[in-house]
């Protein structure tokens, strides 16, 4: 059918990994071995699309239902809606193929309830599995999950494998901190006070103080008058003995010091004055909201220096785009994967730092956000009975220990179908961004006149903008008109919500092209070279920064010389920690430091997944065993606002998750909940704002 419909068969090496893979599931399933599937490293360019599509289409056809995860959601909706991608082969099995990368709901649902394979990035499937569960949104419809395919399995489970999807869970109560962070932000923005100076005169907002020391100074009565009056303060509760206020209802202030008959009138109304003068600027607030500001201001104030220091361009983006449900246009931050260059449109960072950053660029304030509702990567995967992965670089013996250990999974690594006809040229470090700038001109210039074409990938969004304009430049003012033409008429990929023309294969890439990338060029794009550039040597890939990891660095230069094609790779960077005659030791130096802080990263996550993640996921199930008790009574009793309900235990939940640090007092606060739980069933909301929804529910039923 390949043949009929592509007209090639399928190579030896992707023949071997289906057959492994599949052999791998059939062994597992006789003698009960423990493996939970396999995980293969095949080199770039082999068809790992069309591995995948073949393997599911077989799994299908055995009825089994295939959840396939790729990096981004730009690559599950091209393996669907591409001409390149592999539509056409599941149709003409009768497989129903489809993927979930759409913002409407109803839509998601339509492909769960429909499709025989799926393709989605790994955000949505967790988020539909954990709404889905514990939201009421059965936007799944019995969607099982029986296999899970890993496209670029290293980035998925090691680059963000021991990451945690939390589904935003807003508190109403919480919207009443937005002046809050305004104040910390403005006093932020100023400079000109320190992080304790800060924190005192915020926290005095929240806890306004009357004070004591010296009170009869500021009223002008005597030291005598003064002690009374406090003595009456402090036995009313309307202070505390240090003069924090507790009151604060300036009536009832009035109320409680009208009767205090051995103090003078007089006296009453200039004490009167002042409190009015302390708490009319003070932030009036519900004792819940002052708890979890009094746990949470240092790290507010941490994270507003966080976001005034943040670049634009580098960690984050701002875009506008429509609300898909007010079909208004709206301004919103977006955060960017460092490894893969992705956006992360539906992500956001937690206390506050997102709403700093709303308000360092003058953008609607949204509410803060806890977390109440979270899985896991590694939780998430091994929901699956068989987990199978492709990746052009496995990593590290270490690497695929922790992968073996985590998944109980089997790695191998296949043989090419071709011998590579690759070179990596030496090496450039300069010690500024201008130096590296001309370097990369420099070669650049000799690859059009070789009549090469060369991929620039950079470090971000701002470095790759910048390279791009810097070069330019160069090229006017050192080039003839015609010389020049291929670096004015460079192209640039910085969002995966733009179109490379060059990146499903479905265009050839011609000679004398110059494409600026970020690292999503890095990962999944297909560049198809014409025979004219292969011809003159194939792509040339030019990595301008050290990435993090050897695997990053070699899925890059994996870009040239695919299918047996010539290619060619260099990596040209600045340092300005070194000099020009060191270049070569120094290289070597970054490198094993680089590989050496990788390792040491691989072995700190494992350590955090298994005495922080897993703690937090232990809470979360047994909350989550007491909430499915209680839904589950709700829902056979048939409580007419079993929502209100239910969503006020997870808001209580989630509250007091928000307090605690420790993983222990996590635990403490979770069998505290599940036991009030178990004890009885809710008939009326605890949280205040879910309180007045129900109550108004009641009175529009009179």
């Amino acid at each position: 059918m390949i043949e009929k419909l592509r007209g090639y068969r399928l190579r030896d090496t992707q023949k071997a990994a289906i057959l492994c893979t599949l052999n791998e599931s059939l062994i597992s399933e006789k003698t009960d071995a423990n493996s939970n599937g396999v995980l293969q490293e095949i080199k770039t360019g082999e068809g790992k699309t069309l591995i995948i599509a073949v393997m599911s289409i077989i799994l299908a056809l055995m009825k089994v239902k295939v959840s396939i995860v790729t990096s981004s959601s730009v690559l599950a909706k091209r393996e669907i809606e591409s001409k390149n991608g592999c539509a056409d082969l599941y149709q003409a099995f009768g497989i129903k193929v489809g993927q979930i990368c759409y913002d409407l709901k109803r839509k998601r649902a339509e492909m769960y309830s429909t499709c025989d394979v799926i393709y989605g990035d790994l955000t949505t499937f967790q988020s539909d599995y954990l709404q889905d569960t514990f939201l009421l949104t059965n936007v799944l419809n019995g969607w099982s999950y029986d296999v899970v395919i890993v496209d670029e399995v290293d980035s998925m489970l090691l680059d963000n494998g021991f990451n945690t999807l939390y589904l935003a869970h807003e508190i109403p109560e919480l919207k009443l901190l937005q002046p809050v962070l305004t104040k910390i932000w403005q006093l932020v923005n100023l400079r000109s006070k320190e992080a304790h100076e800060i924190y005192n005169e915020i926290y005095s907002l929240f806890f306004p103080k009357i004070d004591f020391y010296p009170f009869a100074a500021a009223l002008k009565i005597d030291d005598e008058e003064a002690e009374v009056l406090k003595h009456h303060l402090t036995e009313k509760c309307l202070t505390d003995k240090y003069g924090k206020i507790r009151v604060w209802k300036l009536n009832k202030v009035k109320e409680e010091l009208k009767n205090v008959k051995n103090l003078k009138e007089n006296t009453k109304t200039k004490f009167l004055n002042l409190y009015h003068k302390v708490i009319k600027d003070s932030i009036q607030n519900i004792p819940f909201i002052q708890t979890y500001f009094s746990a949470n201001l240092e790290e507010f104030i941490e994270n507003a220096e966080i976001a005034y220091n943040m670049e634009e361009g580098i960690q984050y983006q701002i875009e506008t785009v429509s609300n898909i449900h007010t079909q208004k246009l709206e301004t919103r931050i977006v955060i960017i994967d460092p490894d893969t260059g992705v956006d992360l449109p539906t992500t956001q960072w937690a206390h506050g730092l997102h709403q700093f950053f709303q308000l360092k660029h003058g953008l609607a304030l949204t509410p803060i956000s806890t977390k109440a509702i979270y899985v896991s990567n590694v939780t998430f995967f091994k929901k699956f009975s068989r987990i199978y992965g492709f990746t052009g670089t496995l990593g590290t013996e270490i690497e695929k220990n922790t992968l073996k250990e985590l998944y109980q999974v089997k790695c191998d690594i296949l043989p090419s179908s071709f011998n590579r006809c690759f070179n990596e040229n030496a090496p450039i470090v300069t010690n500024d961004e201008n130096s590296q700038c001309i370097e990369i001109f420099k070669s650049l210039q000799v690859m059009m006149q070789h009549k090469r074409s060369v991929l620039i990938i950079g470090e971000s969004i701002k470095s790759i903008t910048n390279m791009r304009n810097n070069i330019k430049h160069i090229a006017q003012t050192q080039l003839q008109q015609d010389e020049a033409k291929p670096f004015l008429y460079s192209k640039i990929y910085k969002r995966d919500s733009e179109k490379l023309e060059f990146a499903d294969g479905s265009i050839e890439l011609p000679p004398i092209t110059i494409i600026f990338a970020t690292n999503l060029a890095g990962r999944g794009t297909d560049i198809k070279i014409s025979k004219c550039l292969r011809e003159n040597g194939g792509l040339h890939v030019i990595l301008a920064f050290l990435p993090q990891n050897i695997r990053i660095e070699e899925q890059a230069f994996g870009r040239a010389a695919r299918n047996g094609e010539p290619g060619t790779s260099q990596l040209i960077f600045w340092d300005n920690t070194i000099t020009y005659n060191e270049t070569h030791e120094k290289i070597i130096e970054l490198k094993n430091k680089r590989n050496l802080k990788e390792r040491q990263k691989s072995e700190e996550l494992k350590k955090i997944y298994e005495t922080k993640i897993l703690a937090e996921e232990q809470c979360f199930l047994q909350f989550a065993q007491q909430f499915e008790h209680q839904k589950k009574r709700l829902l056979e009793l048939k409580h007419p606002y079993h929502e209100i309900l239910l969503k006020d235990i997870i808001d209580e939940y989630a509250a007091w998750l928000d307090f605690v640090r420790t993983t222990n007092e996590k635990l403490e606060v979770i069998r505290g909940i599940c036991v009030m739980a178990s004890q009885r069933l809710p008939e009326e909301p605890q949280r205040p704002v879910n309180k007045i929804t129900f109550a108004t529910k009641l009175v529009s039923k009179i």
